[in-house]
C-alpha cells in the first residue's frame, strides 16, 4: 500500500469523511492511480461545495447538478503542446470518472448512516427522458482509411510505402446523408 500524498488533495486531508474514504480505498489496495482520481474528484467536489456555502453531508441532487455546470463551463487549461480543442470545460471522460468518485464517497456517507440518499443518483433520466451528461462518441476521421478502401474497391490498387494519398471530403455522418 502506497501513501497518500495528502499535500495534492488538501480539502480532502482536512475533511475528516472524505479522509476516511480516501484512506479506507487505499487500505483495501485500490491502485494509487485510482487513489489519485478519486482524490482529485473529492478534492474537486469539495471545494465546489465550499464555494458555495454548501456542507458536503447536507448536498442535495441540485447541488450536484451545479457542480457539473461548472465543469462544463470551466475553461480549459491546457498546456501549450497540446491540440486545440474548442470551447470550455473539462472533457466528458474526466467529469464521468469525477461523478463517479463522488458518487462513491456519497455511497460512503450513505452506508455509514450520515445520509439517508446519495445525491449523484445512478442511471436517474433527467427531464425529457435525457439522461444529464450525455455521453459524446465521435471516432476520428481518417482520410488514408477511406482512400484505400476506396482504391480496393475500384480494382484492387495499392499503396506504396511512404506514398500517401491526398486527402479528400470526410464521410457522411449517417447512412441517411450518404443516400442524399
Amino acid at each position: 500500500m502506497a501513501p497518500i500524498p495528502w499535500g495534492k488533495f488538501p480539502t480532502v486531508a482536512e475533511h475528516q469523511l472524505a479522509r476516511q474514504r480516501l484512506q479506507f480505498m487505499a487500505n483495501i489496495g485500490r491502485a494509487s492511480n485510482t487513489i489519485d482520481a478519486y482524490g482529485r474528484a473529492v478534492q474537486d467536489h469539495l471545494r465546489f461545495c465550499a464555494a458555495e456555502g454548501t456542507d458536503p453531508l447536507l448536498a442535495r441532487a441540485d447541488t450536484v447538478a451545479f457542480w457539473i455546470k461548472s465543469m462544463l463551463d470551466r475553461p480549459i487549461r491546457r498546456p501549450s503542446r497540446a491540440p486545440w480543442r474548442a470551447g470550455t470545460g473539462l472533457a466528458n471522460a474526466t467529469i464521468q470518472q469525477r461523478l463517479v468518485a463522488v458518487r462513491s464517497f456519497y455511497e460512503y456517507l450513505v452506508e455509514d448512516g450520515l445520509r439517508e440518499q446519495n445525491p449523484v443518483r445512478r442511471g436517474q433520466l433527467g427531464r425529457g427522458g435525457r439522461r444529464p451528461l450525455r455521453r459524446v462518441e465521435q471516432a476520428p476521421w481518417v482520410a488514408a482509411d477511406i482512400d484505400v478502401a476506396r482504391d480496393s474497391a475500384a480494382g484492387g490498387a495499392t499503396l506504396h510505402a511512404g506514398t500517401v494519398p491526398a486527402p479528400t471530403s470526410p464521410p457522411p455522418t449517417s447512412s441517411r446523408a450518404a443516400a442524399d
